[in-house]
């Protein structure tokens, strides 16, 4: 799971980078909420009749060098479930609030799939809905977004499907590629500045000082992947 840092002082949020909701690779992939209109509703798909697992890559987008891990998911696990993965698997500290985006059954706007915090907005529960019911082939993206203030968006895709055996785990790490970010530092933007800040190649202001004060230790190339999937795997019964 994530790294404890060292913190030497308490954290202050660092003013002015912020990265906007939008500030993304692909600035369609997460649609702004539009709050005097009814939620859409997701376009879902049939759910699968029998156990399979499905291998999806997910990428923190805007990352460079990519962030990445490549995730094994029964089929029938819920999005709740699919949320406390990854958490496990980027190596996230569950400490913000975050929602799911899939295509709409109508109009340009996605639809939200959230936490039960939003029930009452009209969105889809994560609770209601299975990976197979928004992932079902390789031309299906699902995002994920994690902390509304740095917007951490995610995007999984399906990279092949087979069938399950009975006592496989539900979820599983099997690659990846570079450290989570930093909790806090302000989105994609402020973690690149953190990376050039440890590589040496940039030198960093009064906000940039502040905040690698409480990183000691950390490593942005390194990814730990037995460490990662036995999170995993502990969050998840073995079978049901």
């Amino acid at each position: 799971m994530p790294m404890k840092k060292k913190t030497k002082k308490p954290r202050k949020p660092r003013s002015g980078r912020t990265q906007p909701r939008r500030g993304t690779t692909d600035p369609g992939l997460v649609s702004p909420y539009v709050w005097d209109q009814p939620a859409p509703k997701p376009a879902l798909k049939p759910r699968r009749a029998t156990p399979t697992m499905l291998t999806v890559r997910v990428e923190l987008a805007g990352s460079e060098p990519a962030v990445w891990r490549r995730l094994e998911f029964a089929n029938d696990l819920t999005l709740e479930a699919v949320h406390r993965v990854l958490q496990g698997a980027m190596g996230w500290e569950n400490a913000h609030l975050h929602r799911f985006e899939v295509p709409a059954t109508e109009g340009e706007r996605r639809a939200s799939i959230v936490d039960e915090l939003y029930a009452d907005q009209g969105e889809v529960r994560e609770t209601d809905v299975r990976i197979d019911e928004v992932l079902a082939g390789p031309d299906d993206v699902l995002v994920y977004e994690y902390d509304f203030g740095d917007s951490w968006i995610h995007v999984l895709r399906v990279e092949s499907e087979r069938e399950r055996s009975s006592d496989e785990a539900l979820a599983a790490v099997t690659d990846g590629q570079r450290a989570c970010p930093p909790e806090d530092v302000g989105g994609v933007y402020g973690y690149h500045q953190i990376v050039a800040a440890l590589a040496g190649e940039t030198e960093p202001d009064e906000e940039l000082e502040y905040l690698l004060e409480g990183l000691e230790g950390y490593d942005p190339d390194v990814f730990d992947l037995s460490r990662a999937d036995s999170w995993v795997r502990r969050m998840l019964p073995a079978r049901r």
